[in-house]
């Protein structure tokens, strides 16, 4: 979501010239080098009895291959990590806080200039789950050729390889095409709430699941959608409404704003309430829609939020303390 509200801004072209990159990165886990992890975990402080263990797991790897249908041989691995072995993950995430930690520092470069986000607020130039990454520039020459170096230095230590023909980039429709020196496709994000189109269409396949035809014959249809969605002490089978589940996920993104300080909440705040209460705000023309959600199920969950009183002074006029309403 977070990623959604940053590239928001890509659709305000007096904002400035920005560029959202998703990078993919091939075969992630089978090009991991042993020698990098360690090296990585000697840098962050890891003792050398513990990193030693760590190489002894990695390079324990040998591999047969099958060929019609009898293994012949062993071979050993030079590099990779196991997939299934519950240490890979983080032995990966180990890796990809290096390359984290290469592109923070590109803040201190002069010649680098950053994703234009609102003043007071969080600067985020990129954001890493598992083996995806996106980054978040401005469209300028020397920046992408600051980024570029990076990623270049990373696959040169790490041995991991950028998948160029399956990143994405995303620009303002007003920026020049030659500003960009990467040839790979523009990519629209998704949305982060379905559209109505695409929820009829799960409910269509549940429904013919239940009631649908089973090879030449139609299926008895023993209970209407309304009975399913009842628990199971009603008499149901708990088979929940995607609308309520949509719902119900929307209005958790408020509650987590309003009590959170998670980076993206902190990213909101600062994008739209500045010095304001969220209570006090609404949505306006050209705002995101994920800040449109937030708004309007505002109404639906504040009514049902009541606070701990404790010294009272940064939220006491526009926060329900005693469960009867705002001060304010």
């Amino acid at each position: 979501m977070l990623a959604q509200e940053i590239t928001h801004y890509i659709k305000k072209p007096q904002e400035g010239d920005n560029v959202v990159i998703k990078l993919d990165m091939a075969k992630a886990y089978d090009r991991v080098s042993w020698a990098f992890t360690c090296i990585a975990m000697r840098t962050m402080g890891f003792g050398e009895v513990f990193i030693d263990l760590v190489w002894r797991i990695m390079s324990n790897n040998w591999y047969s291959v099958i060929v019609n249908g009898s293994r012949h041989g062993f071979f050993h691995s030079t590099r990779g990590l196991k997939q299934g072995d519950p240490l890979s993950p983080v032995l990966f995430i180990l890796g990809a806080e290096v390359l984290s930690r290469m592109l923070n520092l590109l803040h201190q470069d002069q010649n680098y200039k950053g994703f234009h986000m609102q003043i007071g607020g969080p600067q985020i130039n990129h954001l890493c789950f598992a083996d995806d990454v996106i980054i978040f520039t401005a469209a300028t020459r020397s920046s992408l050729q600051l980024i570029m170096k990076t990623l270049s230095t990373y696959e040169a230590v790490s041995d991991q390889s950028i998948n160029k023909e399956n990143s994405h980039f995303m620009v303002p429709t007003n920026t020049p095409m030659e500003t960009i020196d990467m040839s790979i496709p523009i990519h629209t994000m998704a949305s982060i709430s379905p559209p109505k189109t695409t929820l009829n269409y799960i409910k269509r396949v549940t429904t013919d699941f239940f009631w649908g035809w089973d090879k030449e014959k139609k299926k008895y249809h023993w209970a209407s959608w309304e009975t399913l969605s009842y628990p199971y002490e009603e008499g149901g089978i708990g088979v929940r409404k995607l609308e309520d589940i949509c719902k119900a996920l929307q209005i958790k993104q408020w509650w987590n704003f309003r009590t959170k300080n998670s980076l993206w909440s902190q990213f909101l705040r600062a994008k739209y309430c500045q010095r304001s209460n969220p209570i006090a705000k609404k949505w306006d023309t050209g705002q995101s829609l994920v800040w449109k959600y937030m708004m309007k199920n505002k109404t639906i969950i504040e009514p049902h939020i009541t606070w701990r009183v404790h010294f009272g002074n940064r939220l006491f006029w526009w926060d329900d303390w005693l469960g009867e309403g705002q001060f304010a």
